[in-house]
């Protein structure tokens, strides 16, 4: 009786400790010509989220860079945005941590360093409208999430670098092989 009773408190054990929690799956896309892919999950603002941009006036590691941001084009795919000296690019189907879905200037262009703050929401209204020029579907799928990058006071000093670029990353930074234009 004792050997039942274990086996049967090790097997709820087991099918509790194992058991997954259950992953919304993002919705598909309809085939109205009207509707929009699924949008891509965002920067949530949470201090733990590594890839996370909120509206303080501290940004998160490698958002804002003092390389020429101007010089890279939608479809680029780049090594790692993050680091620190100008982007490498790469074929897509090499590995690589972003791949630019849009590059666009910044709303302000005067001479004065408009700030982190101000940037950040200006990058983040930019590339939610320009998101769709990715193949959303696939990217979704993927569980990719989007990032952009502005440049910092540093960077901000040459005019030719004042833009914004929009990516698209994995969700925990790792690096991919894929291509997620639309023309891939």
């Amino acid at each position: 009786m004792l050997i039942i009773i274990g086996a049967l408190g090790l097997g709820l054990f087991g099918f509790f400790a194992f058991k997954k929690d259950p992953v919304a799956e993002p919705a598909p896309g309809t085939s109205s010509p009207d509707s929009k892919p699924a949008p891509l999950p965002e920067n949530t603002g949470d201090p733990n989220d590594p890839g996370s941009q909120d509206d303080g006036d501290a940004p998160p590691p490698g958002s804002d860079i003092a390389t020429s941001l101007g010089k890279l084009k939608a479809g680029d795919c780049v090594i790692n945005l993050s680091t620190a000296g100008p982007p490498a690019t790469v074929p897509c189907s090499e590995p690589h941590v972003h791949q630019i879905f849009s590059v666009g200037r910044t709303s302000d262009q005067s001479d004065t360093y408009p700030g982190y703050s101000a940037l950040s929401k200006d990058g983040e209204s930019y590339c939610k409208s320009a998101r769709f020029e990715l193949d959303t579907d696939r990217a979704v799928a993927d569980d990719l999430k989007m990032v952009f990058f502005t440049p910092n006071a540093t960077g901000w000093k040459d005019p030719d670098n004042r833009h914004i670029v929009c990516a698209v990353q994995r969700q925990d930074g790792s690096k991919m092989s894929e291509d997620y234009s639309k023309t891939a």
